[in-house]
């Protein structure tokens, strides 16, 4: 789980600009502060079953890499919403995609039955990287999300625990 012991790299992710406009749609400030609050919700939204925010972590040292997320968890339809984003060092390794079919495979060992992930239409990585985990693209949708900038197009993909690739 992501915690306190994570906002210096956390803080460092967020200073990407992809992952500010990609993860958090900017949404979220390089701010020690406002991470740190970020992080401190992490336990009570985890308690209240509504996310599941993981580390990804280094094999060898434990070091801090990204994220994987889990949210708009609906005990009813057995389904939830994927996050994720990786410090840029850690990028075009693998690890994203691993990391996703680790956290998609535990959500079905949890009961899930459907995973989904939206991504902003320009963000080819992120939809390449659902791709090699095993999601399934269904379409575009059109002005998902409004940012300051207007509306985005947004990817939209999924697996199912039914799906060969799945967990």
């Amino acid at each position: 789980m992501v915690c306190s012991d994570d906002t210096l790299a956390f803080l460092e992710g967020l200073r990407d600009p992809d992952v500010a406009r990609f993860a958090y749609g900017d949404r979220l400030r390089a701010d020690q502060a406002e991470v740190g609050e970020y992080i401190a919700r992490v336990p009570g939204r985890l308690e209240a079953g509504e996310a599941i925010l993981l580390a990804v972590t280094n094999a060898n040292d434990g070091s801090f890499l990204g994220k994987t997320m889990l949210f708009g968890i609906d005990a009813d339809t057995r389904d939830a919403e994927l996050g994720f984003w990786l410090l840029p060092s850690a990028r075009g390794h693998g690890i994203a995609a691993r990391a996703i079919v680790l956290t998609v495979g535990w959500a079905f060992e949890l009961g899930l039955e459907r995973v989904h992930g939206l991504t902003d239409i320009d963000n080819r990585a992120a939809q390449r990287v659902m791709e090699k985990a095993g999601f399934v693209r269904e379409g575009v949708l059109r002005g998902l999300e409004r940012r300051p900038t207007g509306r985005v197009d947004f990817v939209s993909y999924s697996v199912l625990h039914t799906d060969e690739a799945a967990g």
